[in-house]
Parts: structure tokens; sequence; C-alpha cells
């Protein structure tokens, strides 16, 4: 029977390696053709590399362009849309606003017109005699519903109908 541990070591063992002896090989020697030809290819090389990276760039400030311009365009729809909101807001505000004013100023006027009938009853009542009641009736009759709305033209109005009484 075979020893199993000799065959281990033995197969398992390392190679002697003799030392190898290095061999410089000289460097190759190019002519001046060959030299200049190099040269040119490698000018060739870099001139081809920076002309696609000018490409590059023009694409890149090309795509940028675009995407600036796509960028102003959707700006200037949201400012557009935020404008016409406004104005639409604005526009229904202004609304609501001259609506309330209108309802204001028909309580005025009917406040106005309420005061003027009870001023007229007033004027009315102090009359003592029926053509003095008669003649003042015809005179207040005169007055407009506008000259009732208009303070400066119902005084004026007035003042004259008194004028005529206090004489």
């Amino acid at each position: 029977m075979p020893d199993y541990e000799q065959v281990d070591t033995e197969i398992f063992a390392e190679p002697e390696v003799a030392e190898e002896e290095v061999v410089e090989k000289p460097k190759r020697v190019l002519s001046e053709k060959q030299i200049d030809a190099l040269a040119r290819g490698r000018a060739k090389v870099a001139e081809n590399r920076e002309k696609k990276r000018k490409l590059l760039l023009k694409k890149k400030k090309d795509e940028d362009f675009v995407k600036q311009a796509i960028e102003e365009k959707i700006a200037n729809r949201v400012e557009k849309r935020a404008k016409l909101k406004s104005e639409r807001e604005q526009s229904k505000r202004d609304k609501l606003l001259e609506k309330k004013r209108q309802a204001e100023e028909q309580q005025g006027n009917s406040q106005k017109i309420e005061n003027w009938v009870k001023e007229r009853e007033k004027a009315l009542d102090n009359c003592e005699t029926i053509e003095e009641f008669d003649e003042l009736s015809g005179h207040l009759d005169s007055i407009t519903e506008e000259d009732i709305l208009d303070n400066k033209k119902l005084h004026t109005k007035l003042n004259k109908i008194y004028a005529l009484y206090k004489v």
C-alpha cells in the first residue's frame, strides 16, 4: 500500500523554480517619417476629440436653450393664468361691491324719500287754512323724486317755497 503522506507531499509540494533570466529588449527606434506620422495621428485624434467635445457642448447649450425657452413659456402661461384669475376675482369683488353700494344707495334713497314725506306732512300740518294748504301742497307736489335725492336741489326749491310764505 502506498504511503499517503508521501504522496500528498509530492503532489502538493511546490516545484523548484530556477531563477529566470530577465532579458531586456532594446527599445524600438522609429524613423523620422514614423515619428512625423505618429505626431500627425495624435494631432488628428486630439482634433477629433476637440470637435466631439465642442459638438457635445453645442448640443448641451442647444438643449439648455430649448429647456430654458420651454420653462419661460410655462412660466408665462402660469403668470397669465394667475393674472386672469386675479382679474376675475377682482371683477367679482367689484361686482359685489357695486351691488352692495347700489343696495346701500337704494336704502339711502328710500330713507331720503321717507324723510321728505315726513317733512312734507309737517309743513302741511302747520297750514291754518284750506287755501294755504292747497297752495303749499301744489308747490310741494312740484318737487320730484330727483330733487329729493339731490340735497342741493331740494334745499333750493324748499327755500324758494318757504320764502313765499314768510313774506
